[in-house]
């Protein structure tokens, strides 16, 4: 079983890839893109590691994100 420090490693790691690429998909500055990513289930479900979203890739993980974002509020 991996540890909780790696576990927390690899959540960080994506949070900071996903928000990095809202921010170069979207055209929005760091603020609105950290805004994006914190008020979203995806939040709630990356830092659950039941889920083991963790493991998976940014790029996959931010097509999570993009598929939650309503289309009447400027999709991702």
């Amino acid at each position: 079983m991996i540890d909780k420090d790696k576990i927390q490693y690899l959540i960080d790691s994506n949070l900071e890839q996903v928000t990095a690429l809202v921010v170069s998909d979207r055209k929005v500055s760091l603020p609105e893109a950290l805004n994006v990513v914190y008020n979203s289930s995806w939040f709630q479900a990356i830092n659950n590691p039941d889920t083991g979203l963790y493991y998976q890739s940014p790029y996959y993980n931010y097509e999570l994100l993009k598929e939650e974002q309503p289309y009447n509020k400027q999709p991702l």
